[in-house]
C-alpha cells in the first residue's frame, strides 16, 4: 500500500503525493491538469526506474533464503517455516483440516425461529450441519394481528353450526280440510190452545147485533157476541232442534330435523414441508 506525505511544493491543486517516486493526487477541484499529471508521474516513474537499474548493475544481489529447487520437504502442513516446502500428502491433511472446519460453520440463511418451506422431504438439519429444527404438520400459516403474539396456534378444520349461526329464516305449516260434517234437527210440531173471540156491539135501533147466525137479540142497545170456539189443532210447523256436531280444534308440530355433524372448512391447498429452526 503506498504511503503519502504533503506536496513539498505546497501546490494549491494538489491534496498530497507519494512518499517515495512522489506521485501527486490531485484535489477534485484541480480541472484540466489531467496531462500534466500523467507527464509528472510517467518522468517519476521512469526516473525511479532508471536508478534501480542502476543499482542492480552494480553488483550480484546476495540471496539468503532457498529457493523452491532446493527447499527442504516436510508431511506437515503446519510448519511455520518459509525454508520448507509442504509435500501433496501436507496439503492433503489441510484441505480435509478445512472441509471439516467449513462444515461446522453456521452457513444456514435461516436464523432461529425462522421458518423454513420446500416440497424436499430432506430435514434441513442433514442439509445445514449443527442446526436443530422441529417439523410443523397440520397447519396453515397466517399473518399476526396487531399485538397478536407469533407461534400463537388456533383454528380448526371442522366446524359445528349453532342456532346463533343459521341466517334468519320462517317455517309454513299447511293443515288439510277436516272435519266435515252436518246438523239435523229432532222431528216435532207446534200446537196452539182451544180460544174464542168475542165482538162487541151497540144498536141504534133497539135490536141487537146479529150473532153471526142470523139472529139478532131485541131490547139490547149493547153488549157482546162471542165467536165460535177455534183452536187446539196441529200446525204441522216445526220446533228447530239443532244439536251440536263437529266442534273440534287441530294441533300441528314441526320435527327436529339434522344431526349436528361438524363439516370440513379446510380452504383449498398445496401441501408442503414446513420447518422451524429451534437451534
Amino acid at each position: 500500500m503506498a504511503r503519502w506525505k504533503n506536496d513539498i511544493q505546497n501546490r494549491d491543486y494538489i491534496d498530497k503525493i507519494t512518499e517515495k517516486i512522489e506521485l501527486p493526487l490531485y484535489k477534485p477541484n484541480a480541472k484540466g491538469k489531467l496531462r500534466d499529471w500523467l507527464r509528472e508521474s510517467w518522468e517519476k516513474i521512469e526516473d525511479n526506474f532508471l536508478e534501480l537499474e542502476k543499482e542492480t548493475n552494480k553488483k550480484e544481489p546476495t540471496i539468503d533464503k532457498k529457493t523452491g529447487f532446493n527447499l527442504d520437504k516436510t508431511d506437515n502442513y503446519n510448519q511455520d517455516d518459509t525454508n520448507l516446502l509442504g509435500t501433496a500428502k501436507a496439503l492433503k491433511a489441510l484441505y480435509d483440516v478445512l472441509n471439516m472446519k467449513i462444515d461446522n460453520l453456521d452457513l444456514c440463511p435461516y436464523k432461529i425461529g425462522d421458518v423454513y418451506v420446500t416440497t424436499n422431504t430432506a430435514n434441513p438439519a442433514n442439509i445445514w450441519i449443527g442446526t436443530k429444527w422441529t417439523k410443523l404438520e397440520g397447519r396453515f400459516l397466517k399473518a399476526t394481528n396487531s399485538g397478536e403474539a407469533p407461534r400463537t396456534l388456533g383454528g380448526s378444520n371442522l366446524k359445528t353450526l349453532s342456532a346463533e349461526n343459521l341466517p334468519s329464516h320462517s317455517h309454513t305449516i299447511t293443515i288439510n280440510e277436516s272435519g266435515k260434517h252436518t246438523h239435523t234437527q229432532e222431528k216435532h210440531i207446534h200446537t196452539q190452545p182451544a180460544h174464542s173471540h168475542g165482538i162487541n156491539y151497540v144498536s141504534s135501533d133497539g135490536w141487537g147485533l146479529g150473532d153471526g147466525l142470523g139472529r139478532r137479540a131485541p131490547g139490547h142497545a149493547s153488549g157482546q157476541y162471542p165467536s165460535k170456539y177455534a183452536g187446539g189443532e196441529n200446525t204441522g210447523g216445526a220446533q228447530p232442534a239443532i244439536h251440536t256436531n263437529g266442534n273440534h280444534t287441530h294441533s300441528a308440530s314441526i320435527g327436529n330435523t339434522g344431526k349436528g355433524t361438524s363439516f370440513d372448512v379446510t380452504p383449498a391447498y398445496y401441501a408442503v414441508n414446513m420447518w422451524i429452526r429451534i437451534g
